[in-house]
């Protein structure tokens, strides 16, 4: 059974370094999966994630705050998770190189799916929930983070409106209901759609 994960001597936050930490994060993941296949998928499918997350954090949101490398933690705010968002909708994903053996292979997407936009949504929040649990990011208010992400994201996430029922319904059914039903010769007859 491996070893658990002791957290880091307190330190102020802004000397811990972001991604030092999210590579911790990721380290803590692997160790936490033990033998079990389906956890050490998800553990790496997050990884993966957080190598995104990487990139957005240096191409756009240290750009927009003016940091550089190497970047503090303190340099996450509650906006972080919304403005990912916005970037992986516009965003497209890394492109590979086409396989000279299948030329017919389809092109990659031009933006990333709605659901792996979720799925690194999903890694980020359990980084950043991670984080603050473990004390790296106490100046990170994660409840206002969610609810700037879903006011951001507005009518995007917003469930199948249905449509009012028709209050006549009953009598328009009963009425097709007692329509005669042609006979066979005339079935016969009718053009077929």
């Amino acid at each position: 059974m491996p070893e658990p994960i002791q957290p880091a001597p307190a330190s102020p936050p802004d000397t811990h370094l972001l991604f030092d930490l999210i590579d911790r994060f990721c380290e803590h993941l692997r160790q936490s999966a033990g033998a079990s296949p389906s956890a050490a998928n998800t553990a790496q499918a997050y990884t993966n994630a957080m190598t995104v997350f990487k990139r957005f954090l240096q191409r756009s949101y240290s750009r927009k705050r003016g940091f550089k490398a190497p970047y503090p933690v303190g340099m996450l705010d509650s906006d972080v998770l919304l403005a990912y968002y916005d970037w992986l909708a516009k965003t497209s994903p890394p492109k590979k190189t086409p396989s000279p053996t299948d030329p017919d292979a389809p092109p990659e997407p031009p933006h990333y799916a709605p659901s792996t936009i979720q799925h690194y949504l999903a890694a980020v929040k359990r980084f950043l929930s991670w984080g603050v649990a473990q004390g790296h990011l106490p100046h990170l208010d994660l409840g206002k983070a969610a609810v700037r992400l879903k006011a951001g994201r507005g009518a995007a996430k917003r469930a199948y409106s249905h449509r009012k029922i028709d209050p006549n319904l009953a009598a328009i059914v009963l009425y097709y209901d007692n329509l005669p039903l042609p006979s066979p010769a005339e079935a016969a007859d009718a053009p077929n759609n």
